[in-house]
């Protein structure tokens, strides 16, 4: 075994220490910003709900061909491994 230092990457989760406070925080940041990115995602934005309710889906898309190419299930299911998994404090 090898002392590396101080940790500061662990399984793909960012920890972050606050020596003043004695407090650490954990993040996925990365992982997210990776899987939007594999699915070319990176671009979307935050909205409050997941479609506008007063608009169609086929008029909200420009290309309906571009959304097709997406792997919509692989997609969901790295988020909500990131969602699941997310850090309890």
């Amino acid at each position: 075994m090898k002392d590396l230092g101080t940790a500061s990457y662990c399984l793909g989760i960012k920890i972050e220490r606050d020596k003043k406070n004695g407090s650490i925080s954990l993040n996925q940041t990365q992982y997210v910003e990776r899987v939007l990115r594999k699915y070319n995602m990176h671009e979307s934005h935050p909205v409050t709900a997941p479609l506008d309710t007063n608009k169609s889906i086929t008029k909200s898309v420009a290309n309906m061909e571009d959304l097709m190419q997406i792997p919509f299930q692989a997609a969901v299911g790295s988020l909500l491994y990131a969602a699941r998994h997310r850090i309890r404090g």
